[in-house]
């Protein structure tokens, strides 16, 4: 603070001594008041201000900025005073401050210090982040290049007063890991690790495998493979979409040569004629040719002398119509017609539009032995030509002559195959194939019928059936004597086929039912010889009516008698049959009651005295005394079994 004592002897050393004189005078004077002391205070100060440069005044100025240090320097300097500031950290060059009567000025300045390029970094390339300039303060970023990663782990260099910190940053190539493919996909490149940008290509080995997936992958900046690695599958073929048509059926997935069917909107018809396959198509499964559609239009090649209507017009939209008239001996759509109208449909005429001129050409007839003309030579409408025809044909007309007309050879056909109509003969057959015509020389079989004899054959000539006379001789059975057998219906010395005879066997009675065919009789012509029987078996209870012999023929019988009071059950024969013994035979046996019995049951016969009784008779017993407990006193007979009633 500037100031000045009220004595002469209190002066500050920057003080101006004449200002402190005047103060002093007033105050001798004795001439004061506070309003003027204030005034001379501030005339005092100012004036000591108007001497010297402070510290405050420097920062307060545009002088001052942060490129030097001021925190060495006094808070005042005197006029004519010069300071040298030295630069900041990070700042270099030469500052000096003057003090002058107008204040501060100065001298020289303080700028950044510089660092210098900061480095090129190999596959990098760096930004300036902070600062305008490789000076004091600045920052700089390297980003790696694509396809590169940042190995270091600062990616960026400060300015310092020493120079750039840290290190050039280093990047490496982004790598993509070893690929394994499947054994049917074929590899173009290193299947090792692969670095940015190094690029693989696939195919399959074999024609029936298609790649499914990307043909080219390459290793990304990211280091990774740009697609999945390609499958090789059957080939396989997806449903197309058509534009301006459509696919038929419900197929969505085709196979290796399988085909595909479509159909074009209306106005629109198929690119190529062929049928689109499903095939391989380089390395994929793809359609051959390329289904597609393109706009309808038909044309017309105009031609001299030909009349068309409308006229000058050769391309045509489908629905549109041409007439087409022809010279007199031309033909179009047919050979009866000159003239015709032509319809565009579906890129094709409905007629094609082009008049030819009638002509007629050798007929391919191999009926024809002979011509006179060349074989390629065209005969003109109205022309004839000689012909003959080969053996086995003959001439439709007795002209020699063939002519060309609008509807062909006249007449027509030329030559006319030789054949006979089937002959029929009296008891015979054709053998084989049955016809109702034979061409020239075929030769037909006959066989004669059953009951007649003969086979004759014939063929068909020039005129006719060679030989004519054919015919079947009857054949007769004569009557047959057979062994042990007589004829029992229509006996005759001979027999016409088909007829029947009838023989009955002596021993057995069989009947033979023999035929007469093709002169001889058939049937069974043997009676059957039956083994003989051994004597017959024993009966029990019972025995053979008669004395027994040591054989027995074929359906002989012997009879069979039970002992007395038995029953016999069934027929009492048994039979010789083939061999064999037959017949069922069984003496049952009687009741017989015991008087002891009786006694014991107090009961007695009711009625009879006898005490057998035969199988299935009825006893009635009566009580002596009391009367009957438990079994009934009516019993049956059964096989000799019957209950004893009780009395009591």
């Amino acid at each position: 603070m500037w100031y000045c004592c009220m004595t002469s002897a209190c002066i500050s050393e920057h003080t101006d001594v004449s200002v402190c004189r005047k103060i002093s005078g007033f105050f001798r004077m004795r001439f004061f008041h506070p309003l003027w002391f204030f005034i001379l205070w501030l005339k005092v100060n100012w004036s000591a201000q108007q001497n010297e440069c402070t510290l405050e005044q420097l920062t307060s100025s545009y002088l001052h900025d942060k490129n030097f240090n001021i925190s060495n320097l006094a808070s005042r300097y005197s006029y004519g005073t010069q300071v040298r500031v030295p630069c900041n950290v990070g700042y270099t060059g030469f500052f000096k401050l003057i003090c002058t009567e107008n204040g501060w000025q100065s001298r020289g300045r303080c700028q950044l210090k510089s660092c210098g390029h900061p480095g090129d970094a190999d596959f990098a390339e760096f930004r300036l982040e902070i600062g305008d300039d490789f000076v004091f303060g600045s920052q700089v970023v390297y980003t790696c290049h694509k396809g590169y990663v940042m190995v270091s782990r600062i990616n960026y260099r400060h300015c310092t007063a020493h120079g750039w910190d840290g290190q050039i940053p280093l990047c490496e190539a982004q790598t993509c890991s070893k690929m394994m493919v499947a054994d049917h996909v074929l590899v173009f490149g290193d299947m090792g690790e692969a670095n940015y940008g190094e690029v693989l290509r696939f195919s399959c080995k074999d024609y029936n495998h298609a790649l499914y997936g990307r043909e080219v992958i390459y290793c990304n900046e990211n280091g990774e493979w740009s697609h999945s690695l390609p499958e090789c599958r059957g080939v396989i073929c997806s449903r197309p979409q058509i534009q301006h048509g459509h696919v038929t059926g419900d197929t969505q997935v085709y196979n290796k040569d399988q085909y595909l069917t479509f159909e074009c909107n209306d106005g629109y018809q198929p690119v190529e004629e062929r049928p689109s396959k499903c095939s391989k198509v380089g390395n994929r499964a793809g359609w051959i040719p390329r289904p597609m559609c393109e706009e309808i239009k038909c044309r017309v090649r105009l031609i001299q002398g030909t009349q068309y209507g409308p006229r000058y017009k050769n391309v045509f939209l489908p629905g549109e119509t041409l007439r087409v008239t022809c010279e007199e001996r031309e033909w179009i759509s047919n050979h009866q017609t000159t003239s015709a109208e032509t319809t565009c449909q579906d890129g094709q005429w409905t007629i094609d539009p082009v008049c030819r001129e009638v002509t007629c050409s050798r007929p391919p007839d191999r009926s024809l032995q002979w011509w006179d003309a060349n074989r390629r030579q065209q005969i003109k409408l109205g022309d004839s030509a000689r012909y003959s025809c080969k053996p086995g044909y003959k001439k439709t007309s007795f002209n020699t002559w063939a002519t060309c007309t609008r509807d062909g050879w006249k007449p027509n056909p030329l030559c006319k195959e030789i054949t006979c109509p089937r002959k029929v003969y009296p008891h015979a057959e054709i053998v084989g194939d049955i016809q109702s015509e034979y061409q020239y020389n075929q030769r037909v079989e006959y066989a004669c019928n059953n009951g007649f004899e003969g086979t004759f054959t014939i063929t068909c000539r020039d005129n006719g059936w060679s030989p004519e006379s054919q015919q079947c001789r009857e054949v007769f059975c004569d009557r047959l004597a057979i062994e042990d057998a007589q004829i029992s219906g229509n006996d005759k010395a001979k027999y016409q086929h088909g007829e029947g005879v009838t023989y009955t066997c002596a021993d057995s009675g069989e009947v033979l039912n023999l035929t007469c065919k093709n002169g001889d009789l058939t049937g069974n012509k043997t009676c059957p010889v039956f083994p003989p029987c051994e004597r017959p078996p024993g009966l029990e209870d019972g025995d053979t009516k008669y004395l027994l012999k040591s054989n027995y023929s074929h359906k002989e019988k012997v009879e069979y008698v039970c002992q007395l009071y038995y029953t016999m059950e069934g027929d009492p024969y048994r039979t010789c049959i083939n061999g064999e013994w037959t017949g069922h035979i069984r003496c049952i046996k009687p009741c017989i009651v015991d008087k002891d019995d009786m006694r014991q049951q107090n009961i007695l016969l009711k009625s009879s005295n006898t005490k057998y009784f035969t199988h299935d008779a009825l006893i009635e017993f009566r009580c002596v005394r009391g009367v009957p407990m438990g079994a009934a006193l009516s019993q049956r007979c059964n096989n000799g079994v019957f209950f004893l009633p009780t009395c009591q």
